[in-house]
């Protein structure tokens, strides 16, 4: 599936049809792709206030209401960092995880997943391009 998203109200619509989508999903782009903003509208679709997610940049990840483990693995430099500090088996403990910039991703157990793509249209910067595929493995 591949979504141009021009407009702030596109993406909400884009994250709040995520849990109809599936429930895992690792998400790739730049900085201010909007990545964060994604999972908020995805938080709001499973009755989370969008409102509380915050970008996990500075931490491995947040958790919203036990709903939705939201990671960001920028950080993450080995995969026995996933290990050590049980972050895989954290993740695996929720129903809905989107993790931002994911890493080392042959280590996650739940291999049921989606991979989200957001670049910027490189015709129109404003606009983004969003493909999300299943993982194929």
């Amino acid at each position: 599936m591949q979504f141009t998203i021009s407009s702030a109200a596109e993406m909400i619509t884009l994250g709040t049809t995520l849990p109809s989508i599936g429930h895992k999903f690792m998400v790739h782009g730049e900085l201010w792709a909007g990545k964060t903003h994604l999972c908020k509208w995805f938080a709001q679709a499973l009755e989370s206030d969008p409102g509380q997610v915050k970008s996990p940049t500075y931490v491995y990840y947040h958790e919203y209401d036990r709903k939705l483990f939201h990671g960001d693995f920028y950080r993450i430099d080995t995969p026995e960092t996933l290990i050590l500090r049980w972050i895989v088996g954290t993740m695996e403990d929720y129903d809905y995880c989107l993790v931002e910039r994911p890493r080392y991703s042959e280590y996650y157990a739940d291999q049921t997943r989606y991979e989200i793509t957001i670049v910027h249209d490189e015709n129109n910067m404003d606009y983004r391009i969003v493909t999300i595929v299943p993982y194929a493995w």
